[in-house]
């Protein structure tokens, strides 16, 4: 699963390809932390247009907010862009949005990737 720093936004991307499963987010996570460009806070885009998020049942979705929950001091303070391709994803991912609702985070789903990239590389932690 590719993972980028964008150093144009001060953000990072990641862009799953294929089934987004509990197994595929958690090694994301943990490369994404791994990033030597990676600091705690760090906002994040992640491009998932080309994955069939309307697949993802929402056990996994709640077992994908536990996980982050459990790691939130790796991410408080950060944006979380969502970019979707397609209104069931659209609808999934604000499914998650509503689950993450309690993180310390600002978590967000666009249908455009332009303005979640303009969103990704608002402010940072200071």
């Amino acid at each position: 699963m590719p993972i980028a720093f964008d150093p144009s936004g001060g953000f990072m991307r990641v862009t799953p390809a294929g089934a987004l499963s509990y197994e595929s987010f958690v090694e994301a996570f943990e490369a994404l932390v791994a990033h030597e460009s990676f600091h705690p806070g760090l906002n994040t885009l992640w491009d998932v247009r080309g994955a069939p998020l309307a697949d993802v049942p929402t056990e996994t979705l709640r077992r994908i907010a536990r996980f982050v929950v459990g790691r939130q001091d790796e991410r408080r303070g950060a944006r979380v862009a969502v970019a979707v391709g397609s209104d069931a994803a659209f609808g999934v991912a604000r499914i998650y949005e509503a689950l993450a609702a309690d993180l310390p985070i600002e978590f967000r789903v666009f249908r455009d990737l332009e303005e979640a990239e303009r969103w990704a590389a608002g402010p940072q932690p200071t």
